[in-house]
């Protein structure tokens, strides 16, 4: 082998999918490929003490409770789909590839919970960089919440849980605006300004990548295209 093609940063800077962390590991690998598990645990907590604070075993505990949830999953880390051990799309009773099920259903309110709890904890005695830092992974299980109840909360809750889903709502698309977010989790949005005009507009019915618009999505890492008008950050070409 000659070498390695290595996307390591492939979702953009800001967005809550740690690629700093991933860039760190990978450069630390690239120096040790031979490391021991050890070492390699010991390099993932200097990097988190030194971005995320103080409190940094929160964010350690974070990671965790992501890799409990989501042990065995395997899914396409662009447009979230579902896929099985041979890496094929699994297909849902409509026919079409299900996408962004990362753990079981009945596991969500508890799993997201804990989760942003975490990060509350690590944002107590944080400074104003490292807030920054950690409210952008807020936006991971706020979304992954949304996206699979904030629909049934509106048609069946109370109305005290409705105003909650739509104040967690307008705090995720608000979070995601400042800091001019494209990916919610590991999934791409496409162009489109409804999400910040109806926060009522569950993330489940938001303006998501397609299989047919990977060649954007790549033409867009590249810089070929400039931003389309109504993306996160509200800018035109």
């Amino acid at each position: 082998m000659k070498g390695i093609y290595s996307e390591t940063d492939i979702f953009c800077r800001n967005s809550p999918c740690m690629e700093e962390l991933r860039a760190y590991a990978y450069a630390k690998l690239t120096w040790n490929p031979y490391m021991s598990e050890k070492e390699y645990e010991r390099h993932i907590n200097e990097f988190l003490q030194g971005y995320y604070g103080e409190r940094w075993k929160h964010i350690r505990r974070y990671l965790e409770i992501w890799a409990e949830a989501t042990d065995g999953a395997h899914y396409d880390s662009v447009l979230g789909n579902v896929a099985d051990e041979n890496g094929r799309d699994v297909i849902g009773e409509n026919g079409i590839p299900v996408r962004c099920v990362f753990f079981a259903k009945e596991k969500i309110g508890s799993t997201c919970a804990a989760l942003e709890n975490e990060l509350a904890l690590a944002e107590e005695q944080a400074g104003d960089d490292e807030k920054d830092r950690i409210k952008i992974l807020r936006v991971a299980p706020l979304w992954y919440r949304l996206f699979h109840t904030m629909k049934g909360v509106l048609r069946s809750g109370s109305e005290q849980e409705k105003a909650k889903a739509v104040a967690d709502n307008r705090e995720l698309c608000s979070l995601m605006r400042k800091y001019c977010m494209k990916y919610t989790w590991s999934i791409a949005m496409s162009e489109t300004t409804a999400m910040y005009k109806d926060f009522t507009l569950p993330p489940s019915d938001w303006n998501y990548r397609e299989r047919d618009s990977l060649r954007t999505v790549f033409d867009e890492h590249l810089g070929i295209r400039g931003r389309a008008d109504g993306s996160p950050c509200g800018k035109s070409r």
